[in-house]
């Protein structure tokens, strides 16, 4: 994601630079200025509200009139060379906004992973193939604590499930095995 981020950030940053040239050049600096003291105003006032800890108050602030700002930007100065196409060069960076993705992929990969299977149906390698889903899981950084707390649970019932049907190897797994096996995946 971090990657991603820097991607995104730069793109930004290219297509905003762009446009203060444009607004500075081909539409008063005046108007680019008011614009920007504007949203950039308009953009912290909504940071402040929106943010219920005060502690982060003013952070919230600062964030939302620094994306105000960029907004502004893009608005003022996209549109006299790009026309309409602006919009969608502006809708296509919000859309494709870090944040957002993230929330997206999170919704797309609690629609893929099936519903826990009642253990005692599954076979010896079939709960082992478990384990090791359950472990990458629990390391993704993708994942919401809550999410990651249904993940444990899962693994609770498997290990429940496994000391059940085979204590010795269970135990023997446990001293030696466990660490083996979550360093190889």
């Amino acid at each position: 994601m971090r990657t991603y981020r820097a991607w995104w950030t730069a793109m930004t940053v290219t297509v905003t630079g762009f446009a203060v040239v444009v607004g500075w050049t081909v539409e008063s600096p005046w108007l680019l200025l008011a614009e920007v003291a504007m949203l950039g105003t308009m953009g912290a006032a909504f940071g402040i509200t929106w943010e219920d800890d005060p502690a982060r108050r003013r952070g919230a602030a600062v964030t939302w009139a620094i994306r105000a700002v960029l907004l502004a930007l893009l608005l003022t100065g996209l549109p006299p060379v790009m026309g309409a196409w602006s919009l969608l060069v502006v809708v296509g960076l919000v859309l494709l906004a870090p944040e957002l993705v993230l929330v997206l992929a999170r919704q797309v990969r609690k629609r893929r992973e099936a519903a826990p299977v009642e253990h005692p149906t599954l076979g010896e390698d079939d709960l082992a193939r478990r384990w090791r889903s359950t472990t990458i899981a629990v390391q993704s950084t993708w994942r919401t604590p809550a999410e990651v707390l249904i993940v444990v649970q899962e693994r609770q019932r498997l290990l429940d499930e496994i000391d059940r049907r085979d204590p010795e190897g269970f135990s023997r797994w446990l001293t030696g095995g466990a660490a083996h096996d979550a360093q190889d995946h």
